[in-house]
């Protein structure tokens, strides 16, 4: 998001977030014992100071194309979804007929019997949308 943002003469910070500890807990219990001391609540403070940045914030429209136009790594063949790496075997129901439904739409299967099939033959490149600048949230999908 900070290319937009610099775009817009904003100041940015870009930061490469990782969830605290990746199960290291050393690493918690040194961000537990940071919430008990008084840095905490300079943590809060700039915790609200940047929601209030966000709640004040305008954000306005400035393109829109297809997926495979703008999208890193985006090819005919790939399905963007939501949430960590999954396999086809592997998604649920509800992101397996949002996939089926793209393939349909995308006109790579006439229906989504066929959709499933292709879907399950290793034809088609399954991608988390966040390794590709895009959100899919619930269930959703993105398709060239």
């Amino acid at each position: 998001f900070s290319d937009d943002l610099k775009k817009q003469h904003v100041e940015v910070t870009q930061l490469d977030w990782t969830p605290p500890g990746q199960g290291n807990m050393q690493v918690v219990q040194a961000l537990d014992n940071i919430a008990d001391s008084p840095l905490a609540d300079k943590i809060t403070a700039a915790n609200q100071q940047a929601l209030e940045r966000i709640i004040q914030s305008h954000p306005v429209l400035i393109g829109f194309d297809q997926a495979i136009n703008v999208v890193p790594g985006m090819t005919p063949k790939t399905i963007l979804h939501a949430g960590p790496p999954v396999t086809w075997e592997k998604m649920c129901g509800a992101m397996k007929g949002a996939v089926t439904g793209a393939l349909v739409f995308e006109g790579l299967a006439k229906d989504l019997d066929e959709a499933a099939e292709l879907a399950a033959s290793g034809e088609i490149t399954f991608s988390p949308c966040h390794e590709h600048d895009c959100v899919g949230s619930m269930a959703g999908v993105t398709s060239a």
